[in-house]
């Protein structure tokens, strides 16, 4: 995925990383309230140097930085990783400073992502994991028709109690039908 030219929202930008931004992205991914909805096997760098390491490698997999626009600062990460072009799928993951949680920058970080792998890879289905106690999560990705496909119970332990790992997906023909439908209605109230 060629992100030369960053993907560009309202409020936000994703883009690589930039090297003076390494320690402050590590700061957000460490934290303990990124670590505790993080799934312990996403591919979230812990150190600068497997940071460093990530953000070296040039293949489908992609590791951006989520930046405020208006203050030019890095405030999270999303990943699309473990890409499959043989099987056309791929698994994306979002980590927000808890700073920036509930301003709509994963709605925004979504719409953005969403459209650069639908246009820009081979992929017919997105795949995100998500705890079940990890509500605003689970509403973000309903808002953009990820459809649950299953449950993992009592998967991971957290909080002195197990949980269960959510599944969803989102398939090309459903992300461009809503894509059809939204552009419909934006025709209809001109």
């Amino acid at each position: 995925m060629d992100t030369k030219n960053y993907l560009v929202g309202e409020t936000i930008y994703l883009d690589r990383v930039k090297e003076e931004d390494i320690d402050e992205l590590l700061s957000i991914e460490n934290s303990y309230a990124t670590k505790f909805l993080a799934d312990d096997e996403l591919p979230y760098p812990q150190t600068r140097e497997e940071l460093e390491n990530t953000l070296a490698v040039e293949s489908p997999n992609q590791f951006l930085g989520i930046y405020n626009s208006e203050r030019r600062e890095i405030i999270g990460s999303v990943a699309v990783f473990n890409v499959n072009l043989v099987h056309s799928n791929c698994e994306i993951g979002l980590s927000i400073s808890e700073y920036w949680q509930g301003e709509g920058v994963g709605t925004e970080t979504f719409e953005l992502i969403l459209g650069h792998i639908f246009n820009n890879l081979p992929v017919n289905k997105i795949k995100v994991e998500v705890f079940d106690f990890n509500e605003p999560a689970i509403k973000l990705y309903e808002k953009f028709n990820f459809h649950l496909d299953g449950r993992l119970r009592q998967e991971i332990f957290r909080f002195g109690e197990y949980h269960d790992l959510l599944e969803y997906s989102l398939l090309r023909e459903e992300y461009e039908a809503e894509l059809a439908s939204e552009e419909n209605l934006n025709n209809e109230n001109k």
